[in-house]
């Protein structure tokens, strides 16, 4: 028996193996019915028996990709910066030379800001007809919940009624 499976618990109750050859039962003596038929499958395909072993990259391929990756981040960050540096520069050569286009910048800023207030002026209106339609809709609820009372109200007096002594009421009238 091998040594993996000397701890097994063995069954009182042990089955002759059906439809097996005679050396298989006899080296499998003493192992469940479902060990040897997992024994006999691994056996069968000629596999390696528990998980395989994990196989690791080695350690100077993961420093290399590292190091390539890490100077290529470093170039372009450096590339980016001396871009911003040199459009900051145009920039501010830019806004000393054009001081009126510092006044189209205002009429923009003005535009902007009317915009902004007509903007408001429209959210205010679409707020007060949603204010009307709140307060309409809670009228009519109160008005729906009143009349559900009341229905209510007109049920539980009909299941207190006798049925019987109110048919008997309407026979005699008739």
């Amino acid at each position: 028996m091998h040594p993996l499976f000397a701890n097994v618990v063995m069954s009182s109750v042990s089955k002759k193996p059906r439809g097996r050859p005679k050396k298989l039962a006899q080296s499998n003596a003493g192992v469940g019915p479902f060990m040897t038929t997992l024994m006999t499958i691994r056996a069968a395909k000629g596999r390696q028996r528990g998980r395989p072993p994990k196989v690791k990259p080695p350690l100077t391929k993961n420093v290399c990709i590292g190091a390539l990756i890490f100077v290529r981040l470093y170039n372009l960050i450096e590339s980016a910066r001396t871009n911003c540096m040199e459009n900051a520069d145009e920039n501010h050569v830019h806004m000393e030379k054009d001081k009126p286009e510092s006044n189209l910048c205002e009429k923009n800023m003005e535009e902007k800001i009317d915009y902004i207030v007509q903007t408001l002026e429209c959210l205010q209106n679409s707020v007060e007809t949603l204010n009307a339609k709140i307060e309409s809709l809670t009228k009519e609820n109160d008005e729906l919940s009143k009349e559900l009372e009341a229905a209510l109200a007109t049920v539980e007096a009909l299941e207190q009624l006798d049925w019987c002594v109110l048919v008997e009421f309407f026979v005699a009238m008739i």
